[in-house]
């Protein structure tokens, strides 16, 4: 007699299918500032609630999608006499940060994991009434000394860390991760140019560094008042909760008015049949706070193992009996303030 493998085939082709609904996003996403740094960042927790069986290569992509009504654009109306209209949709790729996608962006969903992107100069999400502003407030994106992204998805993170150069010296090219290394460049030439009497036109004596380059953090004013009407992302610290209110009012905005949705799309390889899944959840202006951090939802410590249902052995399996690792899905999705 011959035997079929093709129904134990199918069975694991199931199970991978099936895995993706045991991914848990939380309710709500969240933008906040850093209160030390004073950047903005987009944050959602995600959980794989199957943690006895660990999956493979798990990693998240972001992406913004953005729907762009043409004026002229034509229109249907559909059966159910619904009226139509044709839209472009485009889906804009957000830089995750932690886990860090230059490393593919892995993480381990046995447990929670907050997954974040830095709302940047780069960032898809970030209001076109802040777009001025690059590394944080320091220099003027359209200033000349910022280096052209040639459209391709940065992350400023890479610069600031010495990735990639980000800056540049309109007079001699020269290329800088930060705006500290630049002005030090351009201080240095001055010097050396003043020394040997340099003639000012066409040479790093003719650049004034105050008008170029500003420490928003010191002095964010002045910035303003000699380069336009730019915010900076470090006012929010300086400031304080005020000004960051008003960064959450025009999020709030853009988001609404540019109909974003924030799609995140979790993939990994299911341990038992070696399958591929997806899991994949959205967020709109509705599901996102400003504000706050998500309630720490691990619980440690003893349990009585003699109350402890028989269901609960083998699902967690622990090695010391007396001594309980687990996740509390109740304070999962709180955020608190």
């Amino acid at each position: 007699s011959t035997h079929s493998s093709s129904p134990f085939f199918f069975a694991g082709l199931s199970r991978c299918n099936n895995r993706g609904w045991q991914i848990i996003f939380s309710d709500k996403a969240i933008i906040r500032r850093d209160p030390h740094t004073g950047r903005y960042s987009f944050h959602v927790q995600v959980y794989d609630a199957d943690c006895s069986h660990p999956l493979v290569e798990a990693h998240v992509r972001f992406y913004a999608i953005r729907r762009r009504f043409s004026v002229t654009g034509s229109s249907v109306t559909s059966p159910s006499s619904m009226f139509l209209q044709h839209h472009n949709l485009k889906f804009d790729p957000m830089r995750i940060t932690n886990p860090d996608d230059e490393l593919g962006a892995f993480m381990f969903a046995s447990v929670p994991h907050s997954v974040s992107h830095h709302i940047d100069a780069y960032s898809p999400i970030l209001p076109p009434s802040r777009r001025g502003a690059y590394e944080d407030g320091k220099i003027h994106i359209h200033s000349g000394f910022v280096c052209d992204s040639a459209g391709l998805n940065l992350r400023e993170m890479d610069s600031l860390v010495g990735n990639r150069a980000g800056l540049q010296c309109t007079v001699c090219g020269e290329t800088y991760t930060t705006t500290q290394n630049l002005v030090r460049h351009i201080r240095s030439c001055q010097f050396d140019e003043e020394r040997d009497n340099y003639p000012i036109k066409g040479s790093h004596r003719e650049l004034d560094v105050a008008s170029i380059i500003s420490d928003v953090s010191k002095d964010p004013m002045s910035h303003q008042q000699r380069n336009g009407t730019f915010p900076s992302m470090n006012e929010a610290a300086t400031n304080g909760n005020a000004n960051s209110e008003q960064w959450y009012d025009d999020f709030r905005e853009y988001l609404t008015t540019s109909n974003i949705e924030i799609l995140c799309v979790f993939e990994a390889i299911e341990p038992l049949f070696s399958g591929t899944f997806q899991s994949i959840q959205s967020y709109t202006i509705e599901d996102i706070s400003f504000g706050g951090d998500f309630a720490p939802c691990m619980l440690y410590g003893e349990e009585n193992t003699k109350t402890r249902g028989w269901w609960r052995n083998l699902v967690f399996n622990h090695k010391n009996d007396n001594i309980a690792a687990r996740v509390d899905l109740d304070r999962f999705h709180e955020i608190i303030h």
